[in-house]
């Protein structure tokens, strides 16, 4: 969980076998944000950097998150799942939004990094 200007984000990932085949892994992810904030803001794009075992790094950047760029009042939450795959274990997801505030001036939520692994898979 990380603070970003009084934006709260939860990430939950689960390791998804049904959609997973030889050399590829898939994973998803539940993502919640809370706006601690005295004003509403909007949730404008993403930037997600993807890092796989032995250095594979990918960057991933959009408008929103899926397919929507949401309006978070003061107080409320926001949250929706997404799914990332990879080829590599273990793999480290991390990046930010991009969002307005109510004078439509942009600031960054941090996403904290969190890790794609086997269930039961310990970390060296």
């Amino acid at each position: 969980m990380v603070r970003s200007m009084s934006v709260i984000v939860q990430v939950t990932p689960e390791f998804r076998p049904d959609a997973s085949r030889t050399g590829l892994y898939v994973f998803s992810y539940h993502i919640r944000l809370e706006n601690l904030l005295p004003v509403r803001i909007q949730l404008m794009a993403r930037h997600w950097v993807i890092e796989e075992a032995q250095g594979e790094t990918t960057v991933v950047e959009g408008e929103g998150v899926i397919g929507l760029q949401p309006v978070i009042e003061s107080g409320a939450s926001f949250e929706y799942s997404s799914w990332v795959q990879v080829k590599r274990l273990p793999a480290f997801m991390r990046g930010h939004y991009l969002c307005l505030n109510a004078e439509h001036e942009p600031f960054q939520v941090n996403i904290p990094m969190f890790t794609l692994r086997l269930p039961g898979e310990v970390l060296n």
